[in-house]
């Protein structure tokens, strides 16, 4: 375990989600030194624990050549607070959770467990939507990183950037730029966001300067899923990093994901703004504070 980089843990339902997120996890196996831990969490009165291990066991087979696999059986009636408590208790850098199987009806009360897992621990999540079904994985060509004053956008492109430098891809640098509307007017007072696209990129042409990379820039005028879709589409983004308030948000009842994170085409790692660099990220440029100190201009 002495050589390991990145720690993974792949919470599994046995869903055919599930089943479509292996050849990811199988291509961050196979690009960065890391030790995955496959886990369940089954409920004690519903599910018999034999039965349980059975599933466990052979699902996703493949990953016992890896050296550094482990399988966890865990118990628990709500999996998203098991998942979070256990999470307390250990140390990873990526939970890979895809979303969930649709079943084509609303669920007014269904709880996501990626937003709970947002919610309530600072490890950063991988995911991806509807499109995971017809996608081929392979080590990424570009890797995007959405850009905010208003975010949490400097860890997420401190991880960006040296993913891209380890898989040597090319670094996007993405901008939401926010729709004008005359709310903004009233509340214009230390707002301080661009408001239109010819910002946005000379905003992103000085942290692009500070990078050890030159990046691709691009921007969007909207933040909704359609948009960010057709941003990501025309910049054929492989891999995209976001910070954690960019994907998911509060609302009356429980904490939700982004509609674009779901729509975005391609994978999503959403990161949290303290999250302690994994192993593979320690290398900081000493170009990067500057970059640091642009994205807290807000």
């Amino acid at each position: 375990m002495s050589n390991v980089e990145m720690r993974l843990l792949f919470p599994t339902r046995f869903s055919e989600s599930c089943f479509q997120a292996i050849p990811a996890v199988a291509q961050w196996m196979d690009d960065l030194a890391c030790s995955l831990t496959i886990a369940h969490v089954y409920h004690p009165r519903a599910t018999n624990m034999f039965d349980a291990e059975q599933q466990l066991r052979s699902f996703f087979a493949e990953a016992d050549r890896y050296s550094n696999t482990r399988r966890m059986l865990l118990s628990g009636e709500d999996p998203a607070a098991a998942l979070t408590d256990y999470l307390g208790t250990r140390c990873y850098d990526m939970v890979v959770s895809p979303s969930s199987d649709r079943v084509g009806l609303p669920r007014p009360f269904h709880r996501s467990t990626r937003a709970h897992l947002l919610a309530h621990s600072d490890t950063a999540l991988w995911t991806m939507g509807m499109a995971m079904d017809t996608r081929t994985f392979r080590r990424p060509a570009r890797v995007g990183c959405i850009i905010s004053r208003r975010s949490d956008s400097r860890r997420p492109l401190e991880l960006a950037c040296e993913y891209a430098l380890r898989v040597g891809a090319t670094l996007q640098l993405l901008y939401l730029v926010p729709e004008v509307h005359e709310g903004m007017l009233r509340n214009g007072v230390g707002y301080d966001e661009p408001l239109t696209a010819m910002v946005a990129l000379e905003d992103l042409q000085r942290i692009a300067a500070t990078l050890p990379v030159t990046p691709e820039l691009h921007s969007v005028v909207g933040r909704d899923a359609p948009r960010v879709l057709g941003l990501l589409r025309n910049s054929r983004t492989d891999i995209l990093f976001v910070g954690k308030r960019e994907a998911s948000y509060r609302s009356l009842f429980r904490s939700e994901m982004h509609p674009f994170i779901d729509a975005a085409g391609c994978p999503v790692v959403c990161v949290d703004q303290d999250r302690t660099l994994p192993l593979w990220a320690l290398r900081k440029p000493e170009a990067q504070p500057e970059a640091a100190a642009l994205l807290a201009m807000a």
